[in-house]
This record gives structure tokens, sequence and C-alpha cells, in this order.
């Protein structure tokens, strides 16, 4: 579970406090389902713990991902939660914010990945994510990469510590993030492209595997499974995404599946990444970080 610690904000001498809180009431002008507004804003949040073997260095790793999904007020230009939603009139947009982490341990050393995605809950006026981070923390340095819709492009920052990725500054066409396929299934299941579908993959793939970073044209289809639907992208690589959600709202991520061939040549081989849920809860989980509240980590078995 992600702890958070309330910090506080100085201003005209004035201490307003910061938390991870999030507003009950939906911006009045988004139009939703009764069904959509009584789940994402009832002032929880969703958590789901997964079981994962995740594939790294040519073996299968054990971890526990997490996806926390919960809705918030956010600011179209400066791209930040707004700490005082009611006064930002048209800079306000309320989105289904994800926050995706992944850890897993790779012989001595232990690897931690966080993605953050903002979507708007209004998929009808905006269908693509305002802003999208990934982090990579393991033994031998951290990488970090943030996508900021501005207009028709994306502004997108990277850093590394690898001297052929470096830290740079790029713009790519707005397109459809792979990484914001989760949030759109979860607000909208028939919103998903299908078809042939030009998208820029995952950031965690692009960053393991050391890729250019760059649009790629895919196959997006549904298929149906048993206890639930499942989502698969097919990319002109080879690679294959699979992501099953439950048919019912709300649409939960039950699992994944990815597949890529790793390597060239003789060489190549065939890499299998997967998660399944272990357990999803809604709790208010930013009011529950005292010693005692390590109950609802037993809970979650995390």
């Amino acid at each position: 579970m992600l702890r958070y610690q309330v910090s506080f904000f100085l201003t005209a001498a004035v201490m307003l406090p910061l938390s991870c809180s999030h507003t009950a009431v939906p911006q009045a002008a988004a139009v939703l389902s009764p069904e959509f507004e009584a789940y994402w804003f009832s002032g929880l949040a969703e958590l789901s713990v997964f079981d994962l073997q995740q594939s790294r260095y040519g073996a299968l790793r054990k971890g526990t991902p997490a996806m926390v999904f919960v809705t918030e007020p956010f600011s179209v230009r400066r791209q930040v939660k707004l700490d005082q939603p009611e006064s930002a009139g048209d800079d306000r947009r309320d989105v289904l914010k994800l926050n995706m982490t992944r850890n897993f341990d790779t012989g001595i050393y232990p690897y931690s990945t966080e993605l953050s995605v903002f979507s708007p809950v209004d998929l009808s006026k905006s269908p693509h994510a305002l802003k999208s981070v990934f982090s990579c923390q393991e033994w031998c340095g951290q990488v970090y990469t943030q996508f900021n819709r501005k207009g028709k492009h994306y502004a997108v920052q990277s850093y590394s510590y690898f001297e052929s990725e470096g830290d740079r500054e790029e713009k790519l066409p707005v397109t459809w993030l792979e990484d914001e396929l989760w949030s759109v299934g979860r607000i909208n299941p028939d919103a998903l492209p299908l078809g042939e579908v030009s998208i820029i993959p995952s950031e965690t793939y692009t960053r393991f595997l050391h890729r250019v970073r760059k649009p790629e044209q895919a196959m997006a289809a549904w298929l149906e499974s048993d206890g639930g639907r499942l989502y698969t992208l097919t990319y002109a690589s080879g690679r294959v995404l699979s992501i099953q959600f439950a048919a019912d709202f709300p649409h939960a991520v039950l699992g994944w599946t990815e597949t890529y061939r790793d390597g060239s040549g003789a060489g190549a081989a065939e890499r299998v990444t997967s998660g399944t849920l272990r357990k999803r809860i809604r709790i208010d989980y930013w009011n529950h970080n005292a010693v005692a509240d390590s109950i609802w980590r037993q809970e979650l078995g995390y």
C-alpha cells in the first residue's frame, strides 16, 4: 500500500494542509451515469493487489503489483491535482487516476516501478490522458519519464543514468498511450480503440528493453474469456498485451499477460509476463497511515 504523509504549504503566512484526500463531488459539467458517480465519487479509492510473474534477464521473477484507482480534480493548465477545485473554473477536469506499482527482485537486488496516469472521466470531450508518469528504481540507478498533453502533442521529458538514453526532451503526436488503456477500460470499455491503431508502447516495456519511444502500429480486439472480457493488443513487432476486464461495471482489472521476443536471430527467445488479481478492496487509504492500519496490508496480502 502506498504511504502518504501530510505536508504543508506556506502562503500569505497561512498554513494550508495538503493531503491525498479526494473530492466526493463530480464536476457539474461532466455527463456521467448514476452508477459511475456512486462508485467513483464515493470518497473511496479502489486498491487491487496482483500475483506477478515478471520476465527479467531471461527468468521469471515473482512480485506483487498494486493498482490504485481514484478520482480527483485536476488542473488542465498546470496538470497537477487541484488544492481548491471549487474555485478552478474551466481549468478543472475530473480524472480517474491510476497509480500502478510493481515490485520484484532480480537475484541480489530489487526493482521498483510506478506508473501514474491521469485520464479525464468524460472521454467524449477528452479521450486521451492529460498526463502520464513512469519511474523505475533499482541498484544500478533510476529512470523517470513524464508525458504532458499540450494541444496536439505530448511534451515528453525523460531522464536516465544510461548515456545512450541520457536526459532529453521531445515531442510526440497525441495518440493512444498503452499506459492509459487500463484507465479507459475502467471508465468505459467500449471507448477502447479497436482495429488498426497507432499507439505508444508502455514505458515499462520501453525502459526495460531500451526501445526508442515512438508510436507503433497494432491491432486491437475484444475476445471472450472466462469471467470477463479480454482486450488484446497485437503489435506489428509481434508483441502482444492482453488485459482481462470484468464484464460488469466497474470493469475491474482481473489480470494481464504480455508476450514478446527478446534478443535477435538464433538467440531470440519468447518472454512472458503475467499478473493475476489476488484481492480488491475500496478504502479511503489516505486516512489510514497509523501503525495500526497495517492490518489493511494483511487484508490485501501485500
